[in-house]
């Protein structure tokens, strides 16, 4: 039977979250998502998922972000010589598209929903700059191109059973993308001045 977008996306999700698991490695996880896009029948989906197991139980103690049934519409985002901020209670879709020209852009999804498991943001950043706050647990996976520019990843920690896998992707010329994970803390945090 051929499949459907729907198919796809299960498949993509239970990758994603086995690779939050651990249970494969980046390398792996990437060969089954293209795999996994590219398939045809529902039985060329099968054998991505086959060796993977049932999914292990959450720990306790680290809430895994929650997650519902409708993947939404992809988000656009466009700053040119501006400034915008998407925060609180919203909903993360499977597709973020974020163009920042001397501008900047802060996603913050620690108080959002994600509408999969698996979320793509292709995040375009020339003379500008993009920072993107993401609850505990969730795991994000640097595959952008950066040219006179660059990708700082802090306070990740460790990646939650059952939540999301953020992949970023696109270009960074002359700018910077700054992710901050549920461990971050800022230098007076840290030194204890603010909580």
């Amino acid at each position: 039977m051929r499949a459907s977008d729907a198919d796809r996306g299960r498949t993509v999700e239970l990758l994603a979250q086995a690779y939050a698991d651990g249970r494969l490695t980046l390398t792996e996880h990437s060969d089954r998502i293209d795999a996994a896009w590219a398939a045809k029948t529902v039985g060329d989906l099968a054998p991505l998922t086959a060796d993977l197991g049932p999914a292990p139980v959450a720990v306790p103690g680290v809430p895994a972000p929650a997650v519902v049934a409708s993947p939404g519409d992809p988000l656009r985002v466009v700053q040119v010589f501006s400034s915008g901020v998407q925060h609180g209670d919203w909903l993360v879709p499977a597709q973020i598209n974020a163009f920042v020209l001397f501008g900047s852009s802060r996603l913050d999804m620690r108080a959002a929903a994600f509408a999969s498991l698996a979320v793509d943001v292709q995040v375009n950043v020339m003379f500008g700059g993009a920072e993107l706050y993401v609850p505990a647990g969730v795991t994000v996976i640097d595959e952008t191109l950066k040219l006179f520019g660059g990708v700082q990843m802090r306070g990740m920690g460790t990646a939650a059973p059952g939540a999301p896998v953020i992949r970023l992707k696109g270009f960074v010329l002359f700018g910077g993308v700054e992710v901050r994970g549920g461990d971050y803390k800022t230098l007076g945090q840290r030194l204890g001045f603010v909580r």
